[in-house]
């Protein structure tokens, strides 16, 4: 029986498509995989916004896109030499080119946008100012992996803050990053002199906020509440001291007498 299976032409076929079909799926599997090594090996260069807006914030009719960007790169290296471009946050477009040479000719050249001379970085200009010790890290945790990270951006610029950069930490297992999250988020901020507290809520959730020189003002917070708390409540029973006053008064006899 097994003789016959072997020499059926239908079940050769068969395994020859499994076969196909197997090396289809891990060659698709490879092509999808994020990031590609193979594909990215070239480092990035970049650029900033506010090299071509300065420090005034764009309306949304001349922000920079792709396309935009793709063609003035063009005019550079070739647009076909560019395996991505990717605007981040801060106002920074990271820019892939597929080699070393077209990395260099980026950066020395530098590109024309909206008819000026926009230099290229070799490295983001922000993780410069983040390793700068005039810039603070703060620490979010306590937030859900699937919470939206603008979210949480804009709770610190409620609170005045100018946000630079922002990671998702990542585990570190014997020296190596892994893809897990930790779930927490590190922000690199401009200084602030106002003070943060340790425990806040973000829109539904309860966080832990840690930064340098941080002070516990949930606890500050909280005695100012109860200094509050006493007054209001030293006032009240003030009044109703008062009203007791009042009240000792009883008719008797048509005048008025104390019951002390």
């Amino acid at each position: 029986m097994s003789g016959q299976d072997s020499e059926n032409p239908a079940s050769e076929k068969m395994a020859d498509s499994y076969a196909m079909a197997l090396k289809h799926n891990n060659n698709t599997h490879k092509d999808n995989a994020e990031p590609d090594a193979e594909y990215f090996n070239v480092k990035p260069v970049f650029i900033l916004e506010s090299d071509i807006f300065g420090s005034s914030k764009p309306d949304k009719n001349n922000y920079l896109t792709h396309t935009e960007l793709f063609k003035c790169i063009d005019l550079t290296i070739p647009a076909n030499h560019l395996n991505g471009l990717q605007r981040v946050i801060g106002g920074v477009w990271r820019i892939y080119p597929d080699s070393e040479e077209d990395r260099e000719t980026l950066v020395v050249n530098s590109i024309t946008v909206r008819k000026k001379r926009i230099e290229v970085y070799p490295r983001n200009p922000k993780y410069v100012e983040k390793e700068s010790p005039t810039t603070v890290r703060i620490r979010i945790k306590n937030i859900p992996l699937s919470a939206d990270d603008g979210q949480l951006i804009r709770y610190l610029q409620n609170w005045h803050l100018e946000v630079l950069n922002y990671q998702r930490e990542r585990l570190r297992i014997d020296g190596f990053v892994t893809n897990c999250q930790t779930g927490d988020r590190i922000f690199y901020v401009e200084p602030f002199l106002t003070t943060i507290p340790r425990n806040v809520k973000i829109g539904k959730y309860r966080g832990l906020i840690f930064y340098k020189g941080q002070t516990n003002q949930n606890a500050e917070i909280e005695s100012k509440n109860n200094i509050s708390g006493n007054e209001n409540q030293a006032a009240l029973i003030e009044r109703d001291n008062s009203k007791d006053d009042r009240d000792q008064f009883t008719r008797s006899d048509g005048c008025y007498r104390t019951n002390i």
